[in-house]
């Protein structure tokens, strides 16, 4: 579990710094981050960030689909300033 946590937190942050990705995307540069995770994992990262940021949203671009979080929602920074242990908490919590 709190190696999602940090998958979490890790996606959150990058989606948060204005980055959009595809879930292949993703799940390349979370590899790099995490070792070997599966496409299957990414996916569940994804719906649980849905869940806990409701500003997180899909558009569909050809085939596939780009996950961001827009501008408008990027500038309130109250969850960043959380740290990986208090991020866990509200996990454990939910």
């Amino acid at each position: 579990m709190a190696d999602q946590v940090q998958r979490l937190f890790y996606m959150y942050k990058k989606f948060h710094s204005g980055q959009k990705y595809t879930t292949a995307e993703l799940l390349d540069v979370v590899r790099q981050e995490f070792g070997n995770i599966s496409l299957r994992t990414i996916q569940r990262d994804m719906l649980i960030l849905q869940e806990c940021e409701p500003a997180f949203t899909s558009k569909k671009v050809g085939k596939e689909y780009v996950w961001y979080i827009p501008r408008e929602a990027r500038n309130m920074n109250a969850i960043v300033k959380l740290d990986s242990n208090e991020l866990l908490s509200f996990y454990i919590l939910k």
